[in-house]
C-alpha cells in the first residue's frame, strides 16, 4: 500500500493517509512551524517529519506517539532518508548542512555543512 500525507493549515496537524482510500489513518498534533519534508522508515514503524524551523520530529505510526526531536539545522529541512536498517536518518536543509542522526541513540553523529551554495552571479565579461 502506498502512503501519502496531508498537511492542513489549521495548526499544522499531519495526517497520514493510504493513497488508495480517503479514510484518515493517523493525525499527529502539529508544531507551529510548517511541515517541509517527510520520510517513512523501511519497516513502516516511524515517520520522520522535517519542519521549516529546522526541527525533525520522529512519530510512531503504530500508536501515534511523538518520539525524539532532533535540533541541528538553522533552516527548513528539505530532505530526509533512513538507512536500510532504520538506525540512522540523514537530513538536509536550506542552511546547506547535512546531518546524520542516530535514531536509536537519539543524537547527531555527523554534520557536513554549512555547504556553500553555487553562486548565481553572472560573469562580468
Amino acid at each position: 500500500m502506498r502512503w501519502s500525507c496531508h498537511c492542513p493549515t489549521d495548526g499544522g496537524s499531519l495526517a497520514a493517509l493510504p493513497s488508495c482510500t480517503p479514510s484518515q489513518v493517523a493525525v499527529w498534533p502539529g508544531r507551529r512551524a510548517e511541515v517541509t519534508c517527510l520520510a517513512r522508515s523501511n519497516d513502516g514503524q516511524l515517520v520522520a517529519v522535517g519542519y521549516a524551523d529546522g526541527a525533525i520530529v520522529m512519530w510512531n505510526t503504530k500508536d501515534g506517539t511523538e518520539g525524539p526531536t532532533f535540533q541541528g539545522h538553522k533552516g527548513a529541512v528539505t530532505a530526509l532518508a533512513f538507512d536500510t536498517n532504520d538506525a540512522r536518518l540523514a537530513s538536509g536543509a536550506r542552511d546547506t548542512s547535512i546531518i546524520v542522526w542516530d535514531v536509536v541513540g537519539e543524537r547527531g553523529l555527523y554534520r557536513y555543512g554549512q555547504l556553500q551554495p553555487p553562486s548565481m552571479e553572472k560573469d562580468p565579461s
